[in-house]
């Protein structure tokens, strides 16, 4: 995140387990970027993510 431009977007994967997504939302607070963590759900540490679960937090018309 540290070379990242001041107003990106950062998300981040929760695998199930994950007790605690630590500083990455306050380090993404202090470089000023718009950080999201989506749960993964299912039982494994790779899960397949749908395009569409993403797209609505990308900073890109996508109607």
């Amino acid at each position: 995140m540290i070379w990242m431009r001041p107003g990106s977007t950062v998300i981040m994967l929760e695998p199930p387990g994950m007790l605690d997504y630590g500083v990455q939302h306050l380090l993404a607070n202090l470089l000023d970027l718009h950080f999201t963590h989506l749960k993964t759900g299912g039982e494994t540490f790779f899960p397949k993510l749908k395009p569409e679960v993403i797209t609505p937090y990308l900073p890109f018309d996508h109607a």
